[in-house]
């Protein structure tokens, strides 16, 4: 079972959009879980480089409705390594920024989950992995901890989640 140990509060007036992005991701100050993720490592042809790839709630983001007819989404995506104490190691940003069409929107929806991949090399001596996800439009955030896994040990993702085209390794 996994908890919080507890909660920090961010200093007023604090505005630099990639510090509270590596504040939240490293530090675990997030002062919401209002968007829903889940991940899974997946090895690539790289050694020591993994593939995350996130499916996140499309109930919990901020589609906006453009005078075309499609709907736009912005979020920033934040990973942060820790080693086997909790202490921060790395942090890579990334983002999204997504116009879809009402048909792609509408099978987003009965998906139930907006996919996004990240394809990164953990430092020597990585053991987690917190993968942070922020709508931009409306400030909230999520994020998911996933255990660092040797690429040896890690499946392939299915042609549905990533380009691969290998069969999953067994469990």
């Amino acid at each position: 079972m996994a908890y919080r140990q507890g909660y920090y509060a961010r200093p007023e007036g604090a505005t630099d959009p990639k510090a509270e992005l590596q504040e939240a991701a490293c530090q675990d100050l997030l002062t919401s879980t209002s968007v829903l993720i889940v991940a899974k490592a997946y090895s690539t042809d790289k050694p020591g480089t993994m593939k995350y790839v996130m499916g996140i709630d499309p109930a919990t983001l901020t589609f906006a409705s453009q005078t075309d007819g499609s709907r736009e989404l912005a979020l920033k995506i934040g990973v942060c390594t820790f080693d086997k104490f909790g202490k921060p190691m790395q942090f890579l940003q990334d983002s999204v920024d997504a116009k879809l069409t009402e048909k792609q929107f509408a099978a987003l929806q009965a998906q139930h989950a907006f996919p996004h991949a990240l394809v990164f090399t953990p430092g020597p001596g990585t053991a987690a992995v917190r993968l942070l996800v922020k709508d931009a439009a409306t400030g909230e955030m999520g994020s998911v901890n996933v255990p660092y896994v040797e690429t040896t040990a890690v499946a392939t993702p299915p042609a549905a989640a990533g380009t691969a085209t290998d069969k999953p390794a067994n469990h």
